[in-house]
């Protein structure tokens, strides 16, 4: 099969089709130009009624077998119509030259059939063999000439014989070279097939490079991000124990001695933030089951002496879990009501016309352990809802922090206590942020 879906055999017999139909329409011009002769004859000399009648019954005859046969290749072709249309081709051509015996048929026969069967051959092919006919004819006058009907009739029956032998050499020339140019697309179409085939593994093969070299840096380009939300997190987290070192220090210098506890737990603080980061960095974090009000009192300790400072009252409702233990890391857990705890403070720093007030409340429903922490600040609109928990989103007003407490928040929730936060605010009224956990699994008693 060759590129295109054409076969071998197709290409042979549509070539073949080719050199019938020309031959069959030259046989049916010669056979009319025959009748023609014959009958212009047959009334300028004296033939017997006979004769005349016999070779005008067979150039008839020929004449309609040779338009049978032109109509049954056009119409129903297949491979034993073409070797019947051959053999009546032959057949005829000896009849027509033997029974005409005239320079004119002959000389019309010779070149016209000629030209259609060297459709199957080569333009050159076809050039040397027309010289010859051209030679032929001229040899069968001069002999018709001098020689007289008997000879000139002998050598035309000769030369026809030639003429066919020589068309017989010219079809197989023809269908050789056809079985030639078939092979030699072949060859072309597997060559051509095999180049595909290697471009395609070569493609691949690259494709393939190109996708690890892709995902290699990806992974690079995630890690190197992971590094800065990390250390941006870090620089956040640091800035609250920072804040209540100054405090302490200023009323130290006051001589208010009292404050050394404070110092004291801002430095556990950036100790277990440093702690922290270290297991976080070899990948072996520390968990364990540990008390859920207690930590959150250690992180309102951790902010105290900046609620007082800036004159903000803070409401702890915790009695309805005072038994409710969470299994995780302990420091996520304190990083995460911090977070919640320096938002709420930073934004009632802003607001000076009312009574500035975070309220943390916290209950069991369902299975499950809801922690809450409101502030009446100055709230969000619905658009800074939905991207309030995005890692580049701030809504601080003094442009300190980078507004990364709140994605930390979710996705600590999810990563490491696989549970989620919500967000709840009324334009000028407040903000709420509630936490639920999962807790099915974890040890309380109530």
């Amino acid at each position: 099969m060759l590129p295109g879906g054409l076969s071998k055999e197709y290409i042979t017999q549509r070539r073949a089709f080719l050199a019938v139909k020309y031959v069959l329409d030259v046989l049916i011009i010669c056979s009319l130009i025959a009748a023609v002769i014959l009958i212009v004859r047959g009334m300028q000399v004296d033939v017997p009624p006979r004769d005349h009648v016999f070779r005008l019954v067979f150039t008839t005859g020929f004449l309609v077998l040779a338009v049978l046969a032109r109509t049954k290749v056009r119409t129903w072709y297949s491979q034993i119509w073409t070797i019947i249309s051959f053999l009546t081709v032959s057949f005829s051509l000896s009849l027509l030259i033997l029974l005409g015996s005239d320079v004119a048929i002959a000389y019309v026969t010779f070149v016209i059939v000629i030209y259609g069967t060297c459709i199957v051959g080569s333009w050159k092919t076809a050039e040397q063999i027309t010289k010859i006919i051209v030679i032929s004819v001229v040899i069968i006058a001069i002999s018709q000439y001098y020689f007289g009907y008997p000879f000139s009739l002998l050598l035309n029956t000769l030369m026809l014989c030639i003429f066919l032998w020589i068309n017989f050499r010219i079809a197989k020339l023809g269908f050789s070279e056809i079985e030639y140019s078939y092979d030699k697309a072949i060859s072309y179409a597997v060559e051509l097939e095999m180049l595909n085939k290697d471009l395609e593994k070569r493609v691949y093969e690259r494709t393939q490079q190109l996708h690890e070299d892709f995902e290699k840096r990806i992974e690079i380009y995630e890690r190197e991000a992971e590094i800065g939300y990390i250390t941006k997190a870090l620089i956040h987290d640091i800035r609250t124990p920072l804040s209540s070192i100054s405090l302490t220090i200023n009323m130290i210098e006051e001589n208010n001695k009292s404050h050394m506890i404070d110092l004291e737990r801002s430095f556990e603080q950036l100790n277990s933030i440093i702690d922290e980061t270290e297991e976080l960095m070899i990948g072996n974090p520390s968990r364990s089951d540990f008390d859920v009000v207690e930590t959150i009192r250690s992180a309102v300790d951790l902010i105290k002496n900046q609620l007082d400072r800036s004159m903000i009252d803070i409401s702890l409702d915790l009695d309805r879990i005072s038994t409710v233990k969470l299994y995780g890391q302990r420091s996520i857990f304190l990083r995460i009501i911090l977070n919640l705890l320096v938002n709420s403070l930073e934004e009632l720093r802003s607001n000076v016309n009312s009574k500035r007030l975070i309220e943390v409340g916290g209950s069991v429903e369902d299975g499950s352990l809801l922690i809450s922490v409101k502030d009446n600040g100055r709230g969000l609109e619905p658009d800074e809802i939905k991207t309030l928990f995005f890692k580049d989103y701030s809504n601080k007003h003094s442009g300190k922090h980078f507004g990364l407490g709140l994605n930390f928040v979710k996705k600590a929730m999810i990563d490491e206590f696989n549970g989620k936060a919500q967000v709840e605010s009324k334009k000028d009224k407040y903000t709420l942020v509630r936490l639920i956990f999962q807790i099915e699994d974890h040890k309380y008693d109530i």
